[in-house]
């Protein structure tokens, strides 16, 4: 049985929506200013779709069935002393497994800003590993995963 999740399943793992506004070029953008404008578009779409919908607590997930997100990821990184912010807009597939209350996936096809630079694409993947739903944890619902690679 495959679940349609609504809430801030595919949200919350990775951040995945932005608040960010249009990016804007002085010049024609290259192809890979196209590529991450055309990610944001994807990532500003899914932040207006899902936005407003409610939040499934964990204990209220199926305990059978799976269901799959397959969408977009940020990475956002806030700026060193005085600097410019970093930004990193990907493809991701994140799977959540109801019966073994874990989570896999991963997420790659980035392409960014660092420090403020010019917009390119970053080769690699990453990997979420060691995901777990847990509705018992002492501080309420937990979900969390490890996140690898390289990029």
């Amino acid at each position: 049985m495959v679940t349609t999740m609504r809430g801030a399943l595919g949200l919350a793992i990775l951040a995945m929506a932005t608040g960010c506004d249009e990016f804007a070029f002085d010049d024609p953008p290259t192809t890979d200013e196209q590529a991450y404008l055309a990610l944001q578009q994807e990532t500003l779409a899914l932040q207006d779709a899902t936005g407003n919908l409610d939040v499934t607590p964990v204990a209220d997930l199926p305990v059978v069935g799976s269901a799959t997100y397959e969408g977009t990821a940020r990475i956002a990184l806030d700026p060193l002393a005085g600097g410019t912010g970093s930004e990193l807009i990907g493809e991701a597939s994140i799977t959540a497994d109801f019966e073994t209350a874990t989570l896999t996936g991963q997420a790659d096809g980035f392409y960014g800003t660092v420090n403020g630079g010019e917009v390119t694409s970053f080769d690699g993947t990453l990997f979420l590993s060691e995901g777990a739903i847990d509705a018992s944890g002492a501080g309420g619902d937990q979900i969390g995963a490890n996140l690898n690679g390289t990029l």
